[in-house]
């Protein structure tokens, strides 16, 4: 389960928008993923491929920390 705030996405038509929103970052991990799967090791691919599992691994642990709902986390609050 995600731990989503109310109110978590806050959007200022004039300012845009503040922090890391769960969406963004959940749209950016998906966009990871996928050009994770397109990408083929010959060439330059294989250089991409491992900057990409780097950033997913260091997005998952960010999800996981701060908006991961488990029941520890829950007993916490």
């Amino acid at each position: 389960t995600l731990l989503c705030a109310d109110g978590c996405c806050m959007i200022d038509r004039r300012m845009g928008i503040y922090g890391y929103p769960i969406e963004i970052q959940a749209l950016f991990f998906l966009a990871l993923r996928c050009a994770r799967v397109l990408l083929k090791p010959e060439g330059g691919g294989k250089e991409f491929m491992e900057r990409i599992d780097k950033r997913l691994h260091a997005l998952s642990f960010h999800i996981q920390s701060y908006f991961w709902l488990d029941f520890q986390q829950l007993n916490n609050i």
